[in-house]
């Protein structure tokens, strides 16, 4: 069984592949997001536009329109899991679209462990 552990609660290391360009960063786990990726423009500098526009709802109720990806993201070694990308913020965040492809462990807000479902 393939597990990723971190002991820097609620973040996890995140290997984004967009058109071909990889980059690596840690990415907050935020189980209240939907989505697949939000990320930072900076980790999609240098990739094509945008393939898309989408409207999203933030926490707050706002509602912004936001550029979009098809990327492949993949946390520590598990199977990569293809998901849309969005720009949006400062700090990388893993959605539900991909944390729910695999069993998730929060420990106690003192680490996470992420495997194969």
């Amino acid at each position: 069984m393939v597990r990723v552990e971190s002991d820097r609660f609620p973040y996890l290391p995140v290997r984004l592949s967009l058109h071909g360009r990889k980059t690596e960063f840690e990415a907050l786990l935020d189980t209240g997001f939907d989505g697949g990726l939000a990320a930072s423009e900076s980790a999609v500098a240098n990739v094509q536009a945008a393939e898309w526009n989408l409207t999203v709802c933030l926490a707050d109720g706002t509602l912004v329109n936001v550029p979009a990806f098809l990327g492949t993201v993949q946390v520590g070694k598990l199977p990569p899991v293809n998901t849309t990308v969005i720009t949006l913020g400062d700090e990388p965040i893993i959605g539900r679209a991909v944390a729910d492809q695999h069993s998730t462990t929060l420990d106690h807000s003192q680490r996470i462990v992420v495997g194969d479902k």
